[in-house]
């Protein structure tokens, strides 16, 4: 079913109804690629109905069918069942794609202007322990929105193959600015040795720009881009999160470390 879905999807866009619709001429392919198209519906709501039975009653609603789903058999089903004529029903999208990167984007700009204080979490009846006046540094991605677990590891542990497809790599800060309406954003230009590229980074109040400029960092290299603001941001900054405030602090080198460089 899945593989009749696809090559129907790869029928509609090699025929682009959409670009029939003005030459009055083509109005009969146009006729005959929307027929194709809705009479595979058709089919597939039939086939599909036993395991998706409410998804396909709306689908069936939208094909305008005046006859029940219910009604239809399995092993009379032919091609040309679609009558001619009829009117559609109201179209709804039966399953809303989930826009990952606006979500992205939300849980990211969270994670910016939002830094959860850990909260003490004691047994009736203990006694509570002296907590140390210096809290401990974690390493995490500047705007992770991974959450520190009390042992300081953040998320669950992970084999030495999941590590390996994070690319870590030593940048250069070219330029840094802040970021007009975003307070806790800075713009860096960063060089990757082969490449600039530019990466937003929630880390303006702490840092300001012209004391960044010609610093190594360590940056997530093969992160997908996202956009903030306009923007885009083609990477992630490495820094260790300090006190209950989630200070950050730059992660950077005793030496000099060639631009571009691999972290293993």
């Amino acid at each position: 079913m899945w593989e009749l879905l696809s090559r129907a999807n790869k029928y509609i866009n090699e025929s682009a109804p959409w670009a029939l619709t003005e030459d009055f001429s083509l109005r009969p392919r146009l006729a005959t690629v929307l027929y194709t198209s809705t009479e595979v519906i058709r089919i597939a709501t039939i086939l599909l109905a036993p395991v998706m039975p409410e998804s396909c009653k709306l689908v069936w609603k939208q094909l305008g069918i005046r006859a029940e789903l219910s009604s239809q058999r399995i092993d009379q089903l032919k091609w040309g069942g679609l009558p001619v004529g009829g009117t559609i029903g109201v179209i709804n999208a039966v399953f809303p794609r989930l826009d990952k990167k606006i979500l992205l984007d939300k849980l990211f700009q969270a994670s910016i202007e939002e830094t959860p204080a850990k909260e003490s979490k004691l047994e009736k009846g203990t006694e509570p322990e002296k907590k140390s006046s210096a809290s401990p540094a974690v390493i995490t991605p500047i705007a992770s929105s991974g959450q520190q677990s009390d042992s300081g590891v953040v998320g669950n542990s992970i084999t030495i193959d999941d590590f390996a497809k994070v690319e870590l790599r030593v940048a250069q800060i070219l330029s840094a600015e802040s970021v007009q309406g975003a307070d806790k954003l800075l713009k860096l230009m960063v060089d990757l040795g082969t490449e600039t590229r530019q990466i937003l980074a929630g880390i303006a109040k702490y840092y300001s720009p012209e004391t960044l400029v010609g610093k190594k960092i360590v940056i997530v290299a093969n992160l997908q881009p996202r956009k903030m603001r306009g923007l885009d941001s083609n990477g992630m900054l490495l820094a260790a999160s300090v006190g209950d405030e989630g200070r950050p602090v730059l992660a950077t080198f005793l030496e000099d470390v060639p631009n571009g460089t691999k972290l293993k």
